[in-house]
């Protein structure tokens, strides 16, 4: 894909073994609280898959989020992915194309070898 995170703006990785999640929300209601947009990708979803991708603060629209897996499908040319590789790349896909965000918050998934 072209390294598409070095199309984004800066980029804010929280990693860790527990917390992730409460941490990702602190650093984003404060920034937010400061007036930043903020794009944000987290895993796993709570009630919809369109809670992962988060542009703007909200959660990605249906058409933005239908786009943005096209895109990623066709540049992937049908090899073979991981459910967590196509989140990501469709992530940053839809962060390039439809954010405005003055920072990208990015949770570190699975972790190891099968990390995106």
């Amino acid at each position: 894909m072209d390294h598409p995170e070095a199309k984004l703006a800066p980029l804010i990785h929280v990693a860790g073994t527990n917390g992730k999640g409460s941490t990702s929300s602190m650093i984003r209601a404060m920034l937010e609280e400061h007036g930043r947009n903020i794009d944000a990708y987290h895993s796993p979803h709570l009630v919809r898959f369109h809670e992962r991708i988060l542009i703007n603060g909200r959660p990605i629209s249906e058409q933005h989020l239908v786009a943005a897996l096209e895109h990623m499908l066709a540049r992937n040319d049908g090899a073979p992915i991981t459910f967590f590789e196509a989140t990501t790349a469709t992530a940053f896909h839809a962060f390039e194309q439809f954010g405005t965000a003055d920072h990208v918050l990015l949770e570190v998934g699975l972790g190891g070898r099968l990390e995106a």
